[in-house]
Formats: structure tokens, sequence, C-alpha cells
């Protein structure tokens, strides 16, 4: 499933700027914590998912607030 992943203001926790687009099956969970893994690792929790249906296409958003 295709699964954006924003970052998440730090004082309202809206959706901000999009970090990833990823394909995955994974279960995304509110309380998730993952690492996005480069020059400067950045450790994120998940504080909303949405899922978007069109047709027979389905799409995730993920908003991660850094730890």
């Amino acid at each position: 499933m295709k699964t954006e992943i924003f970052d998440a203001d730090p004082f309202t926790s809206r959706k901000g700027q999009l970090l990833l687009t990823i394909e995955s099956d994974y279960r995304f969970e509110k309380g998730d914590e993952f690492v996005i893994e480069g020059d400067s690792p950045q450790r994120m929790r998940v504080i909303s998912v949405r899922l978007f249906l069109r047709g027979n296409s389905v799409r995730r958003e993920v908003v991660a607030m850094r730890v």
C-alpha cells in the first residue's frame, strides 16, 4: 500500500512536511516508533494514521512526531 509519512508540527500536531513515500503492508498504529535512517537518523512516533479509498486503490497517510 502506498504510504506517505509526514512530520507533525510539534505544537499543534498537525500534518506538516512530507518526509517520504514508501510501499508497505505494515500496519502502522498510533504510538508505534520507527527510525528513518540516513545521514542523520530520525526517530519518530506515530500520532495518527488515515486511509484514503478511491475505487480499488488505497493510500495511507502517517503523521509522526520526532522523538
